[in-house]
């Protein structure tokens, strides 16, 4: 329902902190190898350093995922994400993240991914998105690549 990430990076007087917050609904892979629906919570903080056409951020956040999957019907987690966001090219730009939490409250598992996002910009109104993601949880992991044709108006 919710996800706003502010990525702001650094400068000699300028120090803000980066931040994110993520909650809503999400199928989640667990162990008997099905995505199941649970909630998630996961607020994050941290630096980005860089310019316009390149930035690299660090975040450190946890991760509530409440469900009745989960043992206690809760994972309580603590990790960090780091990415990279350029700009190759005018109209093309490139979001790399990679994200590790372990999940020692409730049901202790470990959950790793990694995305790249692409957009490309064909027109003022239009562009292409490339996406793909390698998710691992709970020992089992997923991968997903998609296409998006996106029409601004």
């Amino acid at each position: 329902m919710i996800n706003i990430a502010s990525i702001s990076p650094r400068h000699a007087f300028y120090h803000p902190v980066s931040w994110k917050v993520s909650t809503g609904f999400q199928q989640t892979l667990f162990d008997d190898r099905d995505d199941h629906l649970v909630y998630r919570l996961n607020p994050g903080g941290g630096f980005t350093w860089g310019g316009n056409r390149a930035m690299v951020y660090a975040l450190v956040e946890t991760d509530l995922l409440v469900g009745g999957r989960f043992r206690d019907s809760f994972a309580l987690g603590l990790g960090a994400t780091v990415g990279l966001l350029a700009n190759p090219l005018p109209a093309w730009k490139v979001h790399l993240t990679g994200r590790n939490v372990w999940y020692e409250a409730g049901d202790p598992h470990r959950s790793m991914d990694i995305s790249l996002k692409q957009n490309f910009q064909l027109t003022a109104d239009t562009s292409l998105v490339l996406e793909s993601s390698r998710q691992s949880s709970f020992d089992r992991y997923v991968t997903d690549t998609t296409l998006l044709f996106n029409l601004y108006w």
